[in-house]
């Protein structure tokens, strides 16, 4: 998500929206996970109101004043 660009960014609000997929490969485990084996695919959406400048712009590249995340996944997996 660090390199992701916004599918929606809004200026006059300063807020983004994005969204980002990517398959994970599990491998080994611990616990009641131990010999997890497969590929699941996570699903990740994050909106975020970012600081302004001084100046009343939006700062891009500051630390987001809130932030909410979901993330979700499917896929086929074994246990041992």
């Amino acid at each position: 998500m660090n390199n992701a660009n916004p599918t929606m960014y809004n200026r006059s609000t300063c807020s983004a929206y994005l969204t980002v997929s990517a398959p994970v490969q599990l491998l080994s485990g611990t616990g009641a996970y131990k010999g997890i084996t497969g590929t699941v695919t996570l699903h990740a959406e994050n909106a975020a109101l970012l600081p302004r400048t001084k100046n009343g712009a939006c700062n891009g590249n500051g630390n987001p004043v809130r932030s909410y995340i979901t993330i979700s996944g499917s896929g086929t997996v074994k246990l041992g």
